[in-house]
């Protein structure tokens, strides 16, 4: 199934290259680092710290004018949150505690759907707004602890139980973007994917924020 949903984006990403004949698509690849963390009462005593990640996807406009546009960035995200500076019982009861962090690793297909406002002549400014839904493709906890004398230090284990395969939420995008040639262009930017949904299975709610910034090529279809 997940090979299959990251098939299914490339093959996306390729169909939509098909339109390149027509003014009112623009197609693009970006990349970048995401800064994720989590809310919700699910966390009582220890609050969620931020975890770093990458991204990549693809980015498919369809332009209803030179100003307005529909922008679709499917895209693979490593998503998640970092509890840090943790005690962990050592193998046996004499072992010290290890000192470490617990570092929660979801990695989503998500789909960004936005509305974009551009403005600029040679040099062109884009804002937008909208919603994302996500798939999750691979849950996994990471246990990273400082070795001690005496002691062995925690390994990593996943699992598939914890949280809930979908997520959806409201995104948010800005950009700027630079003319390379006549239909090439270089694009920086930023995103932000507010997650409004309770992704975890078990008692309280955990409501995800992810925020990335990117760049990336756009090309401007004949």
């Amino acid at each position: 199934m997940k090979q299959f949903l990251i098939s299914s984006l490339l093959l996306l990403g390729c169909y939509f290259m098909s339109f390149s004949q027509q003014k009112q698509f623009e197609f693009g690849l970006h990349s970048g680092v995401n800064f994720n963390s989590a809310r919700g009462n699910a966390f009582t005593s220890i609050k969620p710290g931020i975890l770093f990640g990458v991204h990549f996807g693809f980015d498919i406009l369809y332009k209803f004018s030179e100003n307005f546009s529909i922008k679709a960035m499917p895209q693979i995200d490593q998503n998640g949150w970092a509890h840090r500076s943790l005690y962990f019982e050592g193998i046996t009861p004499t072992s010290p505690l290890q000192k470490g962090d617990a570092l929660t690793r979801l990695t989503y297909l998500n789909l960004p759907l936005l509305a974009t406002f551009t403005a600029g002549s040679k040099i062109k400014f884009t804002a937008g707004a909208g919603f994302f839904g996500g798939y999750l493709l691979e849950e996994l906890l990471v246990i990273k602890a400082e070795k001690t004398s005496g002691s062995t230090m925690p390994g990593s284990s996943s699992s598939s139980d914890n949280y809930k395969p979908y997520n959806y939420g409201l995104s948010f995008n800005a950009g700027v973007m630079f003319p390379m040639s006549k239909r090439l262009k270089f694009q920086a930017g930023v995103l932000d994917n507010l997650g409004l949904a309770n992704i975890n299975k078990a008692g309280g709610d955990i409501k995800s924020n992810s925020f990335s910034a990117m760049l990336g090529i756009i090309l401007q279809c004949k």
